[in-house]
């Protein structure tokens, strides 16, 4: 039996066609199964923990200024005032380690005047900037660890006139330990919520793919205390209270595991 070659031609056309889209199909499956063993299915779970503790430590920040007419009496001035404050920090048995110098500077103070006349009182009569003295600033860190010491250490900046006072700021001393016992609990939170997801998809949990962890921290206690309180009939400054309270030590956790 003879096959016309017209049909010979068709019925090859059709075979190479059908190979070509074989081929492409196959190319296209072994593709989607390549990205399928890259990318395993996976679930992330979120886990936070929670540790309070009381605040055990209070920290001040307070300014010590002195203005005089020349820049050598300001600074004398100055290093008198700051001497007598951190004497009388160390007698109350505040550590020298824990009273640092955060900043120092000494700045001219301006007045426009016009042959040595001011002007805010003849504002008509033109006038120039002159220097009329030096301001000598001091800026201290003060650590107290005993909380019932911060009362006397308000005493101290107060009997010395130091007017710019901040604090006292109640913190935990060394929150690191603290911190650790906190990510641990958000570890186990994410492990417990992994469990309960995996049963609910009915899927079996994997190794642990990615960890993240997002430090909560610690936030300290800010209580607002000014050095000129006003005084009693005794002549005294009345005491404040220090009321600790409990301070949040968090973190969160983010665990991605791959699920079978």
């Amino acid at each position: 039996m003879n096959i016309p070659e017209n049909f010979k031609k068709v019925w090859l056309w059709l075979v190479t066609i059908i190979m070509i889209v074989a081929i492409l199909l196959g190319l296209r499956l072994m593709h989607r199964d390549r990205d399928d063993a890259s990318t395993p299915a996976t679930i992330t779970v979120n886990g936070k923990g929670e540790i309070q503790a009381i605040p055990d430590v209070s920290k001040f920040s307070v300014t010590i200024s002195e203005t005089q007419k020349t820049q050598a009496d300001a600074l004398a001035k100055n290093a008198e005032k700051t001497n007598s404050v951190m004497d009388s920090l160390k007698k109350l048995g505040i550590a020298e380690k824990d009273i640092k110098t955060e900043y120092t500077s000494i700045d001219p103070q301006y007045e426009y005047m016009q042959n040595e006349v001011r002007i805010d009182m003849y504002p008509s009569v033109p006038g120039k900037q002159v220097i009329t003295g030096y301001t000598s600033n001091h800026t201290l860190s003060v650590k107290v660890r005993d909380l019932e010491k911060v009362a006397d250490v308000q005493k101290v900046f107060a009997d010395a006139k130091v007017q710019n006072v901040s604090g006292p700021d109640l913190s935990v001393d060394e929150p690191e330990k603290l911190q650790l016992d906190a990510r641990a609990k958000a570890i186990d939170d994410a492990k417990s919520q992994a469990e309960i997801l995996a049963r609910q998809l009915h899927v079996r949990l994997g190794k642990i793919v990615s960890f993240s962890d997002t430090n909560g921290g610690a936030y300290p206690v800010y209580m607002s205390a000014r050095a000129d309180v006003a005084m009693d009939k005794a002549g005294s400054a009345p005491e404040v209270t220090i009321a600790p309270g409990e301070q949040t030590i968090s973190s969160n956790v983010s665990i991605t595991y791959k699920i079978k």
